[in-house]
Order: C-alpha cells, then sequence, then structure tokens
C-alpha cells in the first residue's frame, strides 16, 4: 500500500485499493472497477445528462449494491469521494450546495442533465429496493410545459438534449415572439 492509497472491502470479500478523490465505477454484477476521477470523467458524470448514480465515501454500502438488480436498464453506478476537492477547489457537496442525511448514505442521482443532483433521502436508501425504485422515478425525463422564452432558455437551449411538441394553443403575446 503506497502513502495516500485507501483500501476498500467490498460485499464477496474483495478488497480494492482506492485513489485519493477517485471516482469510482462499480459494475455490481462483477468486479469494483477503480478509474482515476479526472475531471473530463466528473463532467461526463455530473453534466452529460446519462443517468448516474453515484454514492458518497470511500465503500459502498449494502443498500447500494442490493439495489443492482431493480435499476433502470442503462443506470450506471459509482463511488466518489464526496469531500474531496475538485478541479474547483470545492467538494461535491459545496459544488452542489448540497445538505448530505445526519445519517445513512448519501447517494446521489445525476440524469436528465438537472444543474442538480438529486439526493436521496433516507428512507429511500435504507433498503436496495427502496433505493431501486427512488432512482428509476427520479431519473425518468420530464415534461415541462414551456410557456417564456426563460423557461424554453432553462428547459431547452441550456442543455444538451431537448426535444419539443409544437401543438396548436394559445399564442404568445407579440412581444415574446420577438
Amino acid at each position: 500500500q503506497t502513502r495516500g492509497d485507501r483500501v476498500a472491502s467490498c460485499p464477496g470479500g474483495s478488497v480494492h485499493r482506492m485513489l485519493p478523490s477517485a471516482l469510482l465505477f462499480a459494475s455490481l454484477a462483477a468486479d469494483v472497477e477503480l478509474l482515476r476521477g479526472s475531471s473530463e470523467q466528473l463532467k461526463a458524470v455530473f453534466f452529460s445528462g446519462e443517468p448516474w448514480l453515484v454514492e458518497c465515501g470511500h465503500s459502498v454500502s449494502p443498500a447500494f449494491y442490493d439495489a443492482e438488480g431493480s435499476l433502470p436498464k442503462g443506470m450506471r453506478v459509482g463511488l466518489l469521494d464526496c469531500a474531496a476537492a475538485l478541479p474547483s477547489g470545492k467538494t461535491t457537496i459545496q459544488r452542489f450546495k448540497l445538505s448530505p442525511p445526519k445519517r445513512g448514505p448519501t447517494v446521489l442521482l445525476f440524469a436528465n442533465a438537472d444543474a442538480k443532483p438529486a439526493l436521496a433521502p433516507v428512507d429511500a436508501a435504507r433498503t436496495g429496493v427502496d433505493l431501486a425504485k427512488w432512482a428509476a422515478r427520479v431519473s425518468q425525463p420530464r415534461v415541462v410545459s414551456v410557456a417564456t422564452v426563460q423557461l424554453f432558455e432553462a428547459h431547452c437551449t441550456k442543455r444538451k438534449w431537448c426535444a419539443l411538441a409544437l401543438g396548436a394553443g394559445a399564442r404568445l403575446p407579440s412581444q415574446e415572439r420577438a
């Protein structure tokens, strides 16, 4: 073990070395794969819009492992030291202005290119079934009725993906059409 490395024990008895501030990507059905948390990787998790279920800490909670079989298809999972400094100098918790629970695991869901991740409530992170149900519900794309330019910018032009459905409805006032 080199100075600064941490060792984590995972279910099944396997032991893995953890790099400081590393983002750990977990393939729950197999071994836990460790990847260095470069700014490109963190940007992909935080801002790509792809669904990511991320547990903060140095080891994965039993509920996180138990959620494996019930997570929505395509949802990726990872372990992140949320107390470690990001390239900006802030921690993940500070960057997204989150208030982690006082007890239980801190589980974040990044999805739909939202500006802020969803923080799993304590009752949702107690069991794998509850965590998977919460993740499936929160990660669903949302339909937003865009009635102003500000809403259009917030929900469409500032996002990687946007789908518009136009229909005959109320017309915009002339000042908003310009």
